[in-house]
Order: structure tokens, then sequence, then C-alpha cells
């Protein structure tokens, strides 16, 4: 059976994906936390390829390992991490003093982490420069611009409003610079984007007693 690959989640570095193929015929795909996503009855997806937002690509670079028949195609990505998916370009927009060393050192999780809390570490990092609506609004736009080098024609974005309060943000200020960003980018792009709204509870004040 035919089989078509798309990329599953950002592990923090433009690039580095995990990828799972799927029957081609496939009406609901599952991704990696188990649950049912596109495809649904309910929910439609232009999976047609738009020549004019996104032209046909150019040869792979001489110096590529193997990129493979799919690096080219149209892709989805799910439950992408916002905060998991800063480049350096951003990274260092936001903060000149980071060089490319550090990001690599203190933005990107190595191969094998200690633990899930040593791999957190990374998101942490990231999360520290967003706590501002400029800040949220060039990395939103950051990763528009990676999602279309990579083909990505529909993204569905994933963030905690509540971990972006710490310089007098709240929470619907938050949610509105990213949803802003979003629109902004998709005009831009022409990727069609949604976004996922991770609330942990455990970070508002009634629950911190």
């Amino acid at each position: 059976m035919p089989l078509r690959k798309f990329p599953h989640q950002y592990t923090g570095l433009p690039g580095r994906r995990q990828s799972v193929d799927y029957p081609q015929n496939s009406q609901i795909l599952p991704d990696h936390t188990g649950t049912n996503v596109p495809n649904k009855p309910n929910r439609q997806i232009n999976f047609t390829h738009d020549t004019k937002n996104h032209p046909p690509p150019s040869p792979p670079h001489p110096g590529s390992k193997n990129p493979g028949p799919n690096l080219h195609r149209p892709k989805v990505e799910l439950h992408l991490h916002l905060d998991c998916s800063l480049s350096y370009t951003v990274v260092h927009q936001l903060d000149p003093k980071i060089t490319p060393e550090e990001y690599n050192h203190q933005f990107i999780a190595p191969p094998v982490c200690t633990n899930l809390a040593d791999y957190i570490t990374r998101a942490d990092r990231s999360v520290d420069l967003m706590q501002t609506q400029k800040a949220l609004r060039l990395v939103t736009l950051d990763l528009f611009n990676q999602l279309k080098k990579d083909h990505v024609i529909y993204a569905e974005m994933r963030f905690a409003p509540l971990k972006h309060l710490n310089k007098g943000l709240t929470a619907e200020q938050v949610v509105a610079a990213v949803d802003s960003a979003v629109a902004e980018g998709t005009r831009r792009t022409g990727i069609q984007a949604g976004v996922i709204l991770c609330t942990l509870r455990q970070l508002l004040p009634a629950n911190k007693a």
C-alpha cells in the first residue's frame, strides 16, 4: 500500500523532525499522543499544492544527506510546539548576545537526554524570550518562514499562554498576540494554521497555594 510521510513534531531545531508513515487512503490519522486528528468527516483540509505560495522545489543541495523522496512534498504539522521551534535567526533577533554555540547548547536537546526534565529545560529557555507581544509575534512569524521552506501547507501550533506572563502580559494578551501573528503568517505564506492552547491549570493563582 502506498505511504505518505508527514513530519510529526519539532524537537527544537528546524529540520529535525520525527516522521510517521500513514496509508495514503487513511481517513483518520493518529498523532503521537494517540488522539485522532485531521481527515475527520467534519473537518476539511485542502491538500492541493498551491504553486503560487509553494513553487516547485529546486533540486536538493549536492551536499544533502539522503534527502528522500518526501522532502519537497506538501506536508502537515500537528501538535507543533511553538516554544520548541525557535530558529537561531529569531533567537539572535530577540537576544543578540546569544551565540550559535550557546543556541546549540541551550535551545536544542541532544539526541539523548538524561530525562524529560533535562529535555524541557530547552523549552524553558525559549519561553524566557517569549514574554512580550513583540517577541511572540516574531517567534510565530519565524515559524511560518520555517514551515514554508519545508513545504508545509497546514499546521497546528500548541503553546501554554500562562507561561508567558512574566513581564506583565495577561493570558488574553498572549493569546491575542499569537492569534494575530498566525493570521499575519497565513496572509504572508498561504499556510493554513490553527492554535492549540494548553491551559496548565496548575499555574493559575488559585491552584498555586
